[in-house]
């Protein structure tokens, strides 16, 4: 719906727009946060739902930032990771070009 449809005056538009969604009494369905698909497994350790084995090795190897304290402490985990890598690939230009 259009957000000018809500000003017709017949409020056909307005009650369709207000109108709540039923709640369901299903359980949430899990999904994993690295491909997206329905989790049909979980992790041991922090319950993160999974849907393969490379999800698994992802979340194993950095928790999502939701399981930290903090977004930004992820965040700068991220940062660091690709300092270091940048660094190290650097460095072995150096080494390639001195040699």
């Amino acid at each position: 719906i259009l957000l000018e449809e809500t000003q017709r005056d017949d409020g056909v538009a307005h009650l369709f727009v207000e109108a709540a969604a039923v709640t369901s009494n299903l359980p949430v369905r899990p999904y994993c946060p690295v491909t997206g698909l329905p989790g049909l497994y979980r992790e041991p350790k922090s319950g993160v739902s999974y849907a393969t084995n490379q999800a698994l090795e992802q979340i194993r190897e950095r928790l999502p930032p939701w399981m930290t304290l903090t977004g930004a402490a992820a965040y700068n985990d991220v940062v660091k990771s690709f300092q270091q890598k940048e660094e190290k690939e650097s460095n072995e230009v150096v080494e390639k070009v001195v040699s």
